[in-house]
């Protein structure tokens, strides 16, 4: 037995799903980017030169 709510009785807990998730989405982006932007400073630039690498291990251990 499921706790959740049902999809077709209570449908308005289920509206704007994607639109809510894509708003979190955006948090976490802006959030892990000033992140990297302090450490950036904090390691005189250097995390600046591996920026993909440092945002794919900040958003692993982020989430």
């Amino acid at each position: 037995m499921s706790h959740l709510p049902d999809p077709h009785a209570q449908s308005e807990f289920y509206s704007y799903v994607a639109l809510k998730r894509f708003g979190a989405w955006v948090i976490d982006v802006l959030v892990i980017t000033v992140i990297l932007l302090i450490a950036g400073i904090f390691t005189v630039g250097l995390a600046w030169f591996f920026w993909p690498v440092f945002f794919v291990a900040l958003s692993f251990v982020y989430r």
